[in-house]
């Protein structure tokens, strides 16, 4: 496990002390709920191309090089700008240093793997929260060949217990797009203002 501590280092040395790494047959099995996702009547058909696309980035796992048998995500709080492009070059120096293969893969439905491998749970208002970090973060996903560790895998996603009895984020959302009747935000109303929900949502300053 000398690799693996060295790697633990050099993330924590970045910012990323929570992160992920599943095995790559896991992540192709999140095709199989998306799918019935997909075909759900009430579901926006914007959201349906979304979900079609992911499927696709799934599926196209299957002709990756066998070397890539994990699938590692990292979260980062966001700054004031879009932390994407230093945290994915950070990541990418850490497994290479560490010894380990690394390729971005950012065509993954990187929400749902980030709730499905453990690191995440879905809030109400459909974004994502991590433990100590927040509502507002930032996810990078990395195909390699570091050992995975299944055992936080979730079959399907979870939402998160803060959530079961608030309505905060739906008080606060001035176009209706949240709903305790669904799991998805009616897509059509979303003004997609990253505030409303966002900010008011308790679970942006837990611990």
């Amino acid at each position: 496990m000398e690799k693996m501590d060295k790697l633990t280092e050099l993330l924590k040395d970045n910012a990323y002390f929570r992160w992920e790494c599943v095995s790559i047959e896991k992540v192709k099995s999140m095709s199989e709920d998306m799918l019935v996702l997909c075909n759900e009547n009430d579901v926006h058909e914007m959201q349906k191309g979304n979900i079609a696309g992911s499927i696709r980035a799934i599926e196209r796992l299957t002709g990756m090089p066998k070397k890539y048998t994990s699938v590692l995500i990292g979260a980062l709080p966001r700054g004031d700008g879009d932390a994407r492009s230093s945290g994915g070059i950070n990541v990418q120096n850490a497994l290479e240093e560490a010894g380990f293969a690394a390729k971005l893969y950012i065509s993954l439905p990187i929400k749902r793997l980030a709730v499905l491998s453990g690191l995440a749970e879905y809030g109400r208002n459909n974004v994502t929260s991590v433990q100590g970090i927040g509502s507002w973060v930032q996810y990078t996903v990395f195909l390699t060949d570091a050992p995975f560790n299944d055992s936080n895998w979730r079959e399907k996603p979870v939402i998160a217990t803060e959530c079961e009895d608030c309505d905060i984020c739906m008080e606060a959302c001035s176009k209706g797009a949240i709903s305790k009747e669904r799991f998805l935000l009616y897509r059509e109303k979303c003004k997609g203002c990253n505030t409303e929900c966002y900010w008011s949502c308790p679970l942006n300053i837990r611990s």
